[in-house]
């Protein structure tokens, strides 16, 4: 019998050049399969995680000519038409030290918010306004963009929520979440109570409305008023077992963006650190119904071919990676990678473009 080994070369496991690779790669799918025993429940490990999200840090318009991208309290603007690059000079007092990027509003605003505030950016007019601020004792957690509904979801969480949220997966601590819809210039807000969260980090809409959330996997949901409903959707964490001690050496999903046809996941350790890799699925919608109490026979094979198809779709993008920005358009037309390589200086990030999920084409961003 295969197992995982208990403490994996790492540093050992990519050594050559990153490079693109578009050929389904069943060899590897076999070896996740075999070796590392996918998919399965989480099992009880050692190490500090049980999933691991990575912060959005890049958004990319309908037709794909413009996107931005945050780091730490510095915001660029890339002309993915041109191929330019420039960075922004914005008052930190309306977007904070460090923010995130949620998307852009109905009329191509950029949203973007810190722990305090969510804000909107105006390129052409190059105005900046502050149009949600978080209560008192409390923080927003996450946001993204609902292209659907033309609306922006806001997660809030209490104040003193550790930022790690890795101890509890859809946390019973979270009750509030705010929608936020354009009416024209007008902004309707509307609060909602939830059981628990229903927004966590990494979750993105695609065209449909369906919401998908890397935790360990991939997970599509319908959100349904104050709840959400689905299930998961692609089985892509290894779940490694040791007891002797170390740090984790799980992969799992750290991002995802979803496209009109594709799942793009970021995969790399949780909890750890290393070089991991971008891949992309097919986006097969899970039964209408996966209640395994109905039919449990039927159902049950129904959401098994859905994983082994969707697995055996897998395209390995890049490998190499330490980090990602990786973000879809909200109509689901366009794709914008940007990969910082395992090795390279930090800032040296390489970026790419995916068109109807075609081939990912370099952008020599100047």
């Amino acid at each position: 019998m295969h197992t995982c080994p208990r403490k994996p070369d790492l540093n050992g496991r990519y050594t050559s050049t990153a490079q693109f690779l578009l050929a389904p790669s069943g060899a590897f799918l076999l070896f996740l399969v075999t070796v590392c025993g996918l998919p399965a429940q989480a099992a009880q490990m050692e190490g500090p995680t049980l999933y691991e999200v990575d912060p959005t840090l890049a958004v990319i318009s309908d037709d794909g000519s413009e996107a931005f991208y945050a780091e730490g309290s510095t915001l660029t603007q890339l002309n993915l038409s041109q191929n330019t690059s420039a960075k922004l000079n914005l008052d930190s007092g309306v977007t904070g030290k460090e923010f995130q990027l949620a998307g852009f509003a109905p009329a191509g605003e950029l949203v973007g918010y810190s722990q305090t505030k969510l804000w909107t950016y105006d390129p052409a007019r190059q105005t900046l306004r502050t149009v949600f601020t978080s209560p008192k004792q409390k923080k927003i957690r996450y946001a993204t963009i609902q292209k659907a509904t033309s609306s922006v979801m806001v997660s809030i969480a209490p104040k003193d929520y550790p930022a790690d949220s890795s101890e509890e997966t859809l946390s019973f601590s979270i009750h509030d979440l705010v929608k936020l819809t354009w009416r024209g210039e007008k902004i309707a807000e509307e609060r909602i109570h939830t059981r628990r969260e229903v927004l966590p980090p990494g979750a993105v809409f695609d065209n449909d409305g369906s919401l998908f959330f890397p935790m360990r996997d991939v997970y599509q949901c319908e959100m349904e008023g104050d709840s959400l409903d689905g299930g998961r959707c692609l089985p892509v964490s290894t779940e490694c077992v040791f007891t002797g001690g170390g740090s984790p050496g799980t992969f799992g999903a750290r991002s995802i963006a979803v496209s009109g046809k594709m799942i793009y996941v970021f995969i790399n350790r949780l909890g750890g650190s290393g070089p991991g890799f971008l891949v992309r699925f097919q986006k097969l919608r899970l039964p209408e119904s996966a209640d395994l109490f109905d039919n449990p026979d039927g159902r049950y094979r129904q959401v098994m071919t859905l994983y082994a198809n969707s697995l055996r779709s897998m395209e390995i993008l890049q490998t190499n990676v330490s980090d990602t920005a990786l973000c879809a358009s909200a109509n689901g037309n366009h794709v914008l990678i940007g990969c910082q390589l395992f090795g390279n200086k930090p800032g040296e990030r390489q970026w790419f473009k995916v068109t109807n999920d075609g081939r990912p084409i370099p952008l020599p961003l100047k």
